[in-house]
């Protein structure tokens, strides 16, 4: 298949009303069938509206029960592959945010759980976090699937995209307030990673919150094939596969910086030994192309969790020939205060990183980012768990978050996390003594 058309349901649906909601989602979906889409996808929790916090138990769908029902008849019975959005739905007595994938035969041959529950109108206090992403193939085309706040997640979505990914369907219930965010956020996820973007917005209001519609369809460029305005609307286009080849053929952005190859999992795993950890206030490093980057830690003890600042210190000019060996000959420095997890996981994306180069004698500003920028927690010790084994008793840097103006080289590197809402920081700082490598 060279080309795949997409219908995009924005729907305008009652809040804490789904009898009236599954009724007009069937509805729509009759409708968009009408322009013989191959796929039509619906928002964000669509059964239920973003949501009713006084019963959401009572009325969230039972393991899908009902979300199944109607697509699976409706994709067999239109032949149409059906993207359901996601749904409040409860499974073993707790309520998750589930997104549901059916083909044209009815199966349902996907199901996610909303991993980043959007802290600040309290998701997290409601639905629990899913822990796992999910891919599948519609129409022989490689998708991937991420609700709503997800997408402001950028290693997720690179999770996802280095599996081949085609075409990712984002279902939302994004505000008004906020649609700068949305337009810009879906349109960075496909360009840095040369894929097609289904952006299916709801829009009307619930309680105070006005959503924002804007549904869009991206081309790999992060161009708007398709795009809506903020009334509810069926958005249809096609999808053009004969561009991304060439797009990801002329564009191999992480291949090309610093000659890095891209790494073939997200999260890369390197196993370091314990005694590269240091908390000197000095290093000693042979020659110049050495600098820092801040990342929190997670130091596990037993069944307790910890967070630290630390700096994964590297040799960028032997990181082009071999990335392990480059962080394997550095110093890794390491605070000397932690956080207890419990303690900051509910305002965890609210926490700032930033770290700063001396460079001649002068600060300046290196990185800057939240903890939202890195893979969290509970993610990064799920991968561990399942590709190295035990991990109660470990010291684990994070990734970090992206440089401001390029790599630089100085003679001191100052870091620091900080957590607003506590009003507390952590911070570390180090000077960096180079080793000529001329023989005296």
């Amino acid at each position: 298949m060279l080309i795949m058309r997409v219908s995009a349901i924005q729907m305008d649906m009652k809040f804490a009303d789904p009898a009236y909601n599954f009724k007009h989602a069937e509805e729509l979906i009759r409708e968009a069938a009408a322009s013989k889409p191959d796929v039509i996808v619906l928002p964000e929790t669509w059964n239920t509206g973003f949501f009713p916090k006084e019963n959401l138990k009572e009325l969230s769908d039972k393991d899908g029960a009902a979300v199944k029902d109607m697509c699976s008849a409706l994709a067999r019975e239109l032949n149409v592959n059906i993207v359901a959005g996601s749904a409040s739905n409860v499974k073993n007595d707790k309520v998750y945010n589930t997104a549901y994938v059916f083909d044209r035969q009815g199966a349902c041959i996907a199901e996610y759980d909303k991993t980043h529950l959007f802290t600040p109108m309290g998701e997290h206090d409601y639905y629990e976090a899913g822990t796992h992403v999910t891919t599948f193939e519609l129409d022989g085309k490689k998708c991937g699937i991420i609700i709503c706040y997800d997408v402001r997640f950028l290693e997720l979505v690179r999770t996802l995209a280095l599996t081949g990914l085609d075409v990712l369907f984002v279902p939302a219930q994004w505000p008004a307030l906020r649609k700068y965010h949305w337009d810009t956020l879906t349109a960075a996820r496909s360009i840095e990673n040369q894929m097609f973007v289904v952006a299916c917005n709801s829009c009307g209001k619930a309680g105070e919150t006005v959503y924002g519609g804007s549904s869009h369809i991206l081309d790999p460029w992060g161009n708007p094939i398709v795009a809506a305005g903020g009334s509810e609307v069926i958005l249809t286009g096609d999808l053009d596969f004969s561009v991304i080849e060439g797009i990801r053929a002329s564009i191999k952005e992480l291949e090309e910086q610093r000659g890095v190859p891209a790494p073939k999992k997200i999260p890369t795993i390197f196993q370091m030994s314990n005694m590269l950890l240091t908390q000197d206030p000095d290093i000693d490093f042979v020659g110049n192309n050495t600098c820092g980057e801040v990342e929190y830690i997670i130091i596990t003890q037993g069944d307790e969790i910890y967070i630290g600042l630390g700096s994964d210190h590297t040799d960028r000019k032997l990181e082009s020939a071999s990335v392990p060996k480059a962080k394997q000959v550095c110093p890794k420095p390491i605070g000397h205060d932690v956080w207890k997890y419990d303690d900051l996981k509910d305002h965890w994306d609210s926490i700032k990183l930033n770290s700063y180069q001396t460079v001649d004698g002068k600060e300046i500003p290196y990185q800057q980012g939240t903890l939202a920028d890195i893979l969290p927690v509970e993610h990064l010790l799920k991968e561990l768990r399942e590709r190295i084994g035990d991990v109660s008793h470990c010291v684990i840097y994070s990734g970090t978050v992206p440089v401001l103006n390029g790599f630089q080289y100085g003679e001191n590197f100052r870091c620091e996390m900080i957590d607003e809402t506590l009003n507390r920081s952590l911070s570390m700082n180090y000077n960096i003594h180079v080793i000529t490598e001329e023989e005296r």
